[in-house]
């Protein structure tokens, strides 16, 4: 039972991680004229990508158990590094954002206004917006993460696939949409 469930965890939940990727509403610009009709759809992705986001460190780690070389320990190290900067990046520049956006659809006029302008306000925030420093350790947390644990894979002879896969999984940190693939 125990191997069965490393094999869903490794292969199901980057998949459904796809798949959000695939449904992951364009947010740039002004979020709320973005988002405005989007955003159940908008705050279920990124409620489902936090929730993910220590299986898919577990995938990882599955993926390189037994595997003793530097770039294994790198891609571990990163892993634990993208585990906290990503999560709270898609807590505040998703969920946040995502929780203004719904407020601002539930009130009219200078009120709804307010919200509008706080949800741009905190997606394109220097702190936990967008482009952050919790976006950016994030992403180059992930580019790491990936690269190296490809290089451990070839390193002791896995298949190419895996292999392929891990490398290009480096495109995730696009974050949304068809750029991640």
């Amino acid at each position: 039972p125990g191997f069965r469930l490393a094999w869903v965890v490794m292969f199901g939940t980057p998949l459904l991680w796809a798949i959000l990727t695939l449904v992951h509403p364009s947010g740039e610009g002004d979020i709320y004229g973005d988002l405005q009709d989007q955003v159940g759809r908008w705050l279920f992705v990124h409620v489902a990508q936090v929730v993910l986001a220590p299986f898919l460190a577990i995938a990882v780690w599955l993926l390189l158990r037994g595997i003793d070389s530097l770039a294994a320990t790198i891609s571990r190290v990163a892993l634990l590094f993208w585990l906290v900067f990503f999560s709270t990046y898609d807590a505040l520049a998703g969920i946040a954002t995502g929780v203004l956006v719904r407020q601002a659809n539930s009130v009219s006029g200078e009120e709804r206004a307010s919200f509008a302008e706080a949800a741009d306000f905190l997606f394109d925030s220097h702190i936990g917006g967008n482009i952050s420093w919790f976006a950016f350790v994030a992403g180059a947390a992930w580019v790491s993460v990936a690269l190296a644990a490809a290089m451990a894979l070839r390193g002791v002879g896995a298949d190419w696939l895996p292999t392929a896969a891990a490398a290009l999984s480096a495109l995730f940190a696009a974050h949304a949409g068809y750029v991640a693939f």
